[in-house]
């Protein structure tokens, strides 16, 4: 239809044959515009042929682009994976020094004993409320008439913070209920739970093998004969438990953890020297166990809790 197109106005322009085209003038115009629109159709031909493969460059291109945009985002998955997986728990940041610290317990050692030595070998001054009273009326009567003061504290308000009951510590004006709770906070604020968390984990690992040892003892004392099956074999087993418990990632020097002194040499100290009545029993529990000995013999000649030990006027319970 183009080709008959052209022709056709190509006639109509001339003027060499007006209306009377001849045979041979009609078969050169067709030849001659033969050849104009096959060189045409070449022409287009390329032209879609290299529109084509312009289009194929382009979609390699982006292709390419996806490629490398994937495989950035897959190291980054890779990348952050690994930091998960590798990543390195942040020590604990130090607690300060506390610049006010005041207890309120009874006139005892009791619960708090362990406490006050924590204060004494760090250095911490504190004051106390003792409350006096008859505790050999304790059992009968109930602490709050055998301990008049402590009735009145409970009474106030005053222990709320440890469900009525003492010891309750008023540190920097802050409330703080639970002896064991106090012990390791303090300890925290004065240096005497290691040098780093793992330390602090092994420290506190030690002061619950104590507390396990002494409730067997709480479960024997009432009756003589486990009360003496105890002394005779299950303190000496589990002393000799806690004994290779330490071993593992022993201290160096007599500290029981770490280089100095902690919270775990005095609670171990403080529960042979001065929670039992029966002392020689209680010391031969550890005849076997040199690192445990080292560290109560450390502790006792401490000057600090010496000094503490020396002037201290609690009541043995």
């Amino acid at each position: 239809m183009m080709k008959l197109a052209a022709i056709t106005l190509l006639c109509s322009m001339c003027v060499v044959c007006a209306d009377e085209c001849s045979a041979d003038c009609a078969s050169a115009v067709v030849k001659a515009m033969t050849g104009q629109m096959s060189a045409l159709e070449a022409k287009q031909t390329k032209q879609i042929a290299e529109l084509k493969k312009s289009l194929d460059s382009q979609d390699e291109v982006m292709r390419a682009m996806v490629m490398a945009v994937a495989a950035v985002m897959t190291m980054l998955a890779l990348v952050v994976t690994y930091m998960f997986l590798h990543a390195k728990p942040k020590a604990t940041k130090g607690v300060t020094k506390p610049t006010s610290v005041h207890m309120k317990y009874f006139n005892l050692q009791g619960a708090a004993e362990t406490l006050r030595h924590v204060m004494a070998l760090g250095g911490m001054e504190w004051t106390e409320t003792g409350w006096t009273g008859d505790l050999s009326k304790a059992a009968e009567l109930g602490p709050a008439k055998a301990f008049p003061a402590f009735g009145e504290a409970q009474a106030n308000g005053e222990l709320v913070a440890n469900m009525n009951r003492g010891p309750v510590m008023v540190i920097d004006g802050n409330m703080l209920g639970q002896s064991k709770t106090q012990e390791k906070y303090l300890a925290r604020c004065l240096g005497l739970m290691g040098a780093s968390e793992i330390e602090a984990a092994y420290i506190d690992a030690i002061t619950e093998h104590v507390r396990d040892i002494k409730d067997k003892y709480q479960k024997a004392k009432s009756v003589p004969e486990d009360k003496e099956k105890y002394f005779a074999e299950t303190m000496p087993e589990f002393m000799g438990k806690l004994e290779k418990a330490i071993a593992l990632n022993a201290g160096s020097g007599p500290a029981l953890v770490g280089k100095t002194l902690s919270l775990a040499d005095l609670t171990v100290y403080v529960f042979l020297v001065d929670f039992f009545s029966d002392k020689e029993k209680a010391m031969a529990s550890i005849d076997n166990c040199p690192k445990l000995k080292a560290s109560v013999k450390a502790v006792g000649e401490n000057a600090a809790v010496a000094k503490y030990r020396a002037g201290r006027m609690t009541i043995a319970t």
